[in-house]
């Protein structure tokens, strides 16, 4: 195994877990961080502090640095060397597991399990690939520390970041003030007294030129100078997610969440600009109004017929947003749905978006690929856990009475067996169900019928429709379904039969 890793993921080996950041494999960062520490911490003490009058400022300057230097010098080795694991872990004898396969567990924790580490966990407990263990309140896995950041010893990292942020500020000043003082010839306020003679300065307590001198609290301010400034913005953002309430790794799965759905939006408006059938409009999902009357919609019982003092919108008229009360992605996903952008949906989906949502009036996802016949849409929306509450538009209905209104059997088919409770809901006016909508469908009031009844459909009849699968992410017309050439054949000949009998008679 090697003893240091220059790999950002820094794994560990398989059946092997990382007690603390002196574990092997070291990282180069935590090294170079070391050797920082170590070198402001003696640059500090035997050149800062000596080059200096005696009375007062030598012994102050001694008592200041070592207030800030000691607290943290423990603090930051105490971090290195704490296992924030969970208990569960920490008490098992055995190493993690090395048989986990991605292609049976879609993640390594599940039900506050961990299928590596093989112990129950709490809630907010996250698998460090680095360390190769499971954090008990995960936060981040540090770098400079070559270690994890949880519940167990996130106080502590803000402690020491708020040293350091002091500590760099005060050694920077300090040797700013050096650099300055030397080139000084007549007394002042921050005139400087050479260690050994009046042009022989201590550099780590070894005589050195002026020269010298100036070049080493050169590079000392510059280091104390950068170091301020990374640990003063990484102590900001810490405070900025104390203050918010979630942690590092919740901001960065959101900032994830909100990159894929830009992504996502930018697929969506190639693939609208690429679409020369109708012009770039607002979304029909929002309230609306027309620009030149400002004359706001009527909303009907079905929430599907807008209406004008000067007849039906057309497509090519252009329109505004009324209110702002859903969101850009809940937008985007009704918009993909009534488009039939499968690949759309399927990342919306993946980035757990919520389907608790309805539009102007009060239409679903569920009741938008129920109407326009998204077969495939729909089987990806009925895998959501939220597939088994049945909501209801404005006027009452499902998307049951979507599927039936529009004659989507394989819809029908499936709602009926995922929901239920959709079959006998009625409409708040007409108080109609999904069965009475299907009065004028010969294809799907049948089986629609017997699943009212509590039966099931014929052994024939299936959920799914292979030949009508649509390319994800293309526009397909849904197709009626047609029967068998032998049946029509069987029918004509039947009818010529009839007729032919009668004109016998």
């Amino acid at each position: 195994m090697a003893v240091i890793s220059f790999s950002s993921a820094n794994p560990t080996d398989a059946g092997r877990r990382r007690r603390n950041g002196f574990s092997l494999p070291l990282y180069y960062v935590q090294i170079l961080a070391l050797v920082l520490i170590v070198f402001i911490i003696l640059m500090n003490y035997l050149t800062l502090c000596v080059n200096i009058p005696t009375h007062p400022w030598q012994w102050l300057s001694i008592v200041l640095s070592s207030v800030i230097i000691l607290p943290f010098s423990v603090i930051f080795i105490v971090l290195i060397l704490s296992d924030p694991a969970e208990d569960s872990v920490k008490n098992q004898n055995r190493g993690p597991r090395t048989d986990f396969d991605r292609r049976v567990h879609q993640h390594v924790i599940t039900n506050y399990y961990c299928n590596i580490c093989d112990a129950n966990v709490t809630e907010k407990a996250k698998h460090c690939s680095s360390c190769n263990k499971c954090v008990y309140a995960f936060d981040h896995h540090c770098i400079w520390l070559n270690n994890c950041i949880g519940g167990k010893n996130y106080r502590r990292f803000l402690t020491m970041l708020t040293l350091l942020v002091i500590g760099t500020l005060f050694v920077f000043i300090n040797s700013l003030l050096q650099f300055i003082g030397s080139f000084l010839t007549s007394p002042s306020a921050i005139s400087l007294n050479p260690y050994y003679a009046p042009d022989r300065y201590a550099v780590l307590m070894i005589p050195a030129s002026q020269i010298a001198f100036q070049v080493i609290s050169g590079i000392v301010a510059i280091i104390c100078l950068v170091t301020f400034a990374m640990a003063g913005y990484l102590l900001g953002f810490h405070i900025f997610l104390c203050y918010h309430g979630f942690s590092t790794y919740d901001f960065v799965m959101k900032r994830r969440h909100n990159r894929t759905i830009d992504q996502t939006l930018t697929q969506f408006n190639q693939l609208a600009q690429n679409s020369r059938e109708e012009p770039a409009r607002a979304s029909k999902f929002l309230p609306i109004k027309k620009l030149r009357k400002n004359q706001v919609t009527d909303l009907q019982e079905n929430g599907t017929n807008n209406h004008h003092s000067n007849g039906n919108l057309r497509n090519d008229q252009i329109f505004t947003v009324e209110a702002n009360y859903m969101s850009e992605h809940q937008l985007v996903l009704l918009d993909a749905i009534e488009k039939g952008h499968t690949s759309i949906v399927l990342k919306l989906l993946r980035n757990h978006i919520s389907l608790d949502f309805g539009d102007a009036y009060g239409r679903t996802p569920f009741m938008i690929a129920a109407k326009y016949g998204r077969n495939d849409i729909m089987k990806l929306l009925l895998e959501h856990p939220q597939s088994k509450e049945v909501r209801v538009d404005r006027g009452g209905k499902t998307a049951l009475h979507y599927a039936a209104e529009s004659s989507q059997l394989p819809i029908v088919k499936m709602l009926s067996k995922r929901q239920p409770s959709s079959l006998t809901m009625l409409t708040n006016k007409t108080k109609l169900t999904p069965l009475d909508y299907a009065l004028g469908a010969d294809d799907v009031y049948p089986s629609l019928h017997k699943y009212s009844e509590g039966g099931e459909v014929s052994g024939g009849d299936t959920d799914d429709d292979e030949d009508d699968k649509p390319m994800p992410g293309a526009y397909v017309k849904p197709k009626k379904k047609k029967g068998s050439g032998k049946k029509k054949i069987g029918k004509k000949s039947g009818s010529k039969k009839k007729k032919k009998s009668g004109k016998k008679k």
